[in-house]
């Protein structure tokens, strides 16, 4: 539940304070107190002392029917005119208490009339079977017709909307439902993007413009930034009761010759109803390397990320688009998905680790450009703002994608493909395979450890100076195995002191998180 008025800007000590102390790993003088029922994953190494040899996993999401079949996808919506589904955001409504999908829609129309750009809204009682519109038909919340684009005072129309960021606030009785919405091509002194809001999801109603079209422009030493452009949207802190918004930039390096690149900022801000006053200096920027560094190749851009809140971290993810270059998991002219990680929402790093497939970082890799006859997920990978669904013991992660890329002429540039489904386990990000890690010290108020692991996995509990207190073995596959030592509980040995857990894995097990209960 969260509300709109305006907090303002901590101080940046306040932010870091009070961040630490709501996830529960706020730093005494000793050791990091750990919230109790909030899984701790080991993305990153903020909870790791000690890496004796360790190997992490990065698991890709399993797709239904291969990414060959999408869930939702466009049959006679633009009049035979072929298209596609792209991302945006699922919310639950506690007053109809369903899930509801809004997705943009788009088709090469000739001439790109006002409506060649649509959203559509779905609905499921499940997470699982969706419904177009509440009974089966198309339903199309945005345009209502060309007057949606009209600026009255001027009398100019935007061609077009291009992106959109929803959120549901239960709090507020009359218009739950809040948003962004970018108008395109409206002349820069109105382009940009707008807050929206609706009652009921069915009929919006646009309000005050918070990003105008190249709100910032400045220069460091080596590039030059402008921003924010259309794929900018925002996320819900839920802990600190705070939004933080994620900007398209376009970056160009001052090398002389060199092009421009779409990249990443992340910025803090007050709310979303009201104009968003940037400073630069406090823009957060994640942007590719545009060479053979960090994991990245040099044909990379940083098109589009998404946040999300996953139990003790941030996690999201990262669009790369790549236009001249073939990849053997994405054709040139496509995009696919890397996954990245953050302890605060606004500092952001790709996860390393080879996949499944020991490629690293691929989090989501397209298919075949174009296979099943323009069915499948080949071709250009949008997401969903809001992250996997947790449906009973799995993560359920939605995408979209066209079975074409951008290499193409219309009509078959970014047609085909639709929403797809695919699966994670829970806390079933990234694993440690192999190894021996030990904790930083920890404290919590839990009397009982607990693992999601596979295989067998050996614990000790240590002491801050690492003498023995107790060990434990585990064995299975559970997401939420209770761990019990062979001497002693666990609050008793801890006795609330400062502590420290040695996690050892076998090759051929999994050891996915913890936590304390």
């Amino acid at each position: 539940m969260f509300t709109l008025k305006n907090t303002g800007i901590r101080s940046v000590a306040a932010v870091i304070l009070l961040l630490f102390f709501k996830l529960g790993l706020a730093r005494s003088a000793e050791a990091l107190e750990i919230q109790t029922g909030i899984a701790q994953l080991f993305i990153g190494d903020h909870l790791i002392e000690k890496n004796l040899s360790v190997t992490r996993t990065l698991h890709q999401p399993k797709k239904d029917d291969d990414g060959m079949k999408p869930v939702l996808f466009l049959e006679n919506e633009f009049d035979g005119v072929p298209g596609t589904l792209q991302g945006g955001t699922i919310l639950f409504d506690k007053k109809l208490n369903k899930y509801v999908m809004f997705a943009t829609a788009g088709a090469h129309i000739g001439g790109h009339p006002w409506n060649w750009i649509r959203l559509y809204r779905f609905t499921s009682i499940d997470g699982l079977i969706w419904t177009k519109g509440d009974l089966g038909k198309p339903e199309c919340v945005f345009p209502k017709s060309r007057e949606d684009f009209l600026d009255a005072s001027s009398g100019a129309y935007a061609s077009n909307f291009d992106f959109t960021t929803f959120i549901y606030d239960e709090s507020d009785e009359i218009y739950p439902y809040k948003g962004w919405i970018w108008y395109a091509n409206w002349g820069k002194q109105r382009e940009g993007m707008y807050f929206v809001q609706s009652s009921d999801g069915h009929t919006w109603e646009r309000g005050t413009k918070v990003a105008p079209v190249e709100a910032f422009t400045f220069e460091t030493d080596t590039h030059i930034y402008q921003g924010p452009y259309d794929t900018t949207g925002f996320s819900y802190d839920r802990v600190n009761k705070r939004f933080i918004a994620s900007l398209k930039i376009s970056a160009k390096s001052k090398k002389s010759g060199a092009d421009r690149y779409r990249a990443r900022a992340y910025y803090e801000i007050e709310a979303i109803n009201k104009p968003i006053a940037f400073d630069h200096d406090s823009l957060v920027r994640l942007e590719p390397t545009r060479s053979h560094e960090n994991g990245d190749l040099p044909d990379d851009e940083y098109y589009f990320s998404d946040s999300w809140r996953y139990e003790s971290m941030w996690l999201g993810t990262l669009k790369i688009h790549h236009e001249n270059t073939d990849y053997p998991y994405s054709n040139a002219g496509c995009s696919f998905l890397k996954l990245i990680y953050s302890q605060d929402g606004l500092h952001w790093a790709k996860v390393p680790y080879p996949n499944d497939r020991e490629t690293a970082e691929v989090f989501l890799p397209n298919g075949i450009e174009g296979g099943n006859e323009g069915r499948n997920d080949g071709g250009y990978v949008t997401t969903f703002q809001n992250g996997p669904l947790r449906i009973r013991n799995e993560l359920i992660y939605y995408y979209a994608s066209s079975s074409f890329g951008k290499n193409h002429p219309a009509p078959r540039m970014l047609q085909g493909g639709g929403i797809f489904r695919s699966r994670l386990r829970v806390d079933g990000f990234v694993s440690v395979n192999s190894g021996t890690l030990v904790t930083v010290p920890l404290t919590t108020w839990g009397t009982d450890l607990f693992l999601n692991h596979v295989g067998e996995v050996s614990i000790v509990l240590l002491d801050k100076n690492e003498s023995v207190l107790s060990s434990a073995n585990v064995k299975g596959d559970s997401i939420l195995d209770h761990v019990e030592f062979s001497t002693g509980h666990l609050s008793d040995l801890a006795k609330r002191k400062a502590f420290k857990l040695k996690f050892s894995v076998p090759q051929g097990s999994k050891l996915y998180s913890f936590q304390f209960r």
